[in-house]
């Protein structure tokens, strides 16, 4: 079994890998997951551009704890494990991308699987977001959208959903970027949710292994760079000779 953990940083990922030698497919099965407060629409652009580049199973998971109380994360937790040993029971390749909060997650679902030393993997960056409402001294175009036209912004400012605290708050059980997985980290310079020099220590922490990539935008990089962000994807799920 192989598997493959990336984090994008801002636009956290992580994206994590699995299947089997004697897989006869060519594109890996990919798993989406959005941060706190987003819904898997997110992803839409990326997705649509992933289906270009040739793969058909692509899966944008809605997270329990948008929208609903549920005084723990193990639902979103179980929602992408679920999807992931449904893919992985067809024989399917898995990669798992995780966006802030949702990188957290998807690092909590591969728990107990383990990497092929045949086989590359990436991670990229596990952080909770957390943003308390503030629309006078933090608004979300700001925080999340701030390379994107007012325009866009109050639209996707317009589907945010309040996230269950108990799930943002909750500690990790484990780390899967000190050498379980080999792990690509990448960061986001116009990120003012979490700026630059903050991405760097999460890179930075003794024991992280992270291959790092870079894109020039927001928290919320799939929605301005989307290009940029489906070329990171197809490498990390082991393409050649993709422009980037």
């Amino acid at each position: 079994m192989f598997v493959f953990l990336s984090v994008l940083a801002s636009l956290a990922f992580l994206f994590a890998q699995f299947g089997a030698s004697n897989a006869t497919y060519d594109r890996a099965s990919i798993i989406l997951v959005p941060g706190a407060f987003h819904q898997p629409i997110i992803y839409d652009k990326v997705t649509r551009l992933l289906n270009d580049a040739g793969y058909r199973s692509i899966h944008a998971i809605a997270l329990p704890s948008v929208g609903t109380v549920n005084n723990s994360r193990d639902p979103d937790i179980n929602a992408v494990r679920s999807v992931l040993e449904s893919e992985l029971a067809n024989g399917k390749d898995v990669l798992l991308v995780g966006h802030s909060y949702g990188a957290t997650i998807i690092g909590e679902a591969v728990k107990g699987l383990q990497s092929d030393s045949t086989q590359s993997s990436t991670l990229l960056k596990r952080f909770s977001l957390f943003w308390d409402g503030d629309l006078a001294d933090a608004p979300p175009q700001l925080i999340f959208y701030n390379d994107l036209s007012t325009q866009q912004a109050n639209f996707w400012v317009n589907k945010l959903l309040f996230s269950d605290f108990a799930a943002l708050s909750a500690h990790a059980t484990y780390i899967p970027y000190t050498g379980d997985f080999k792990c690509v980290y990448v960061m986001t310079a116009l990120d003012n949710a979490l700026p630059p020099i903050w991405q760097q220590t999460w890179i930075d922490q003794p024991g992280a292994l992270f291959q790092v990539e870079y894109v020039n935008a927001s928290h919320s990089s799939m929605l301005s760079k989307p290009k940029e962000v489906a070329e990171i994807i197809r490498k990390a799920a082991g393409e050649h000779n993709v422009k980037g």
